[in-house]
């Protein structure tokens, strides 16, 4: 059995990361528009990430829910 190493993990993160990114841009949250069902929180995510802030997966999980409903 191999273990996982720093990098196979950081790795893995990199996808997730890349794959809800590109989600989010598809569905257009890349570009201004209405956010007012957004929790104060998730507006000032929202706002991170289209400022080009990097969020943790944590934080993007949580837009992404918010945002797409998942």
């Amino acid at each position: 059995m191999s273990m996982l190493g720093a990098a196979d993990i950081e790795s893995w993160d990199d996808d997730i990361r890349t794959d809800a990114l590109e989600e989010l841009a598809r569905a257009g949250w890349d570009r201004a528009g209405a956010v007012d069902a957004l929790s104060f929180r998730q507006r000032r995510l929202l706002a991170r990430w289209r400022d080009g802030e990097r969020l943790s997966t944590r934080e993007l999980a949580d837009l992404r829910a918010a945002l797409l409903g998942g």
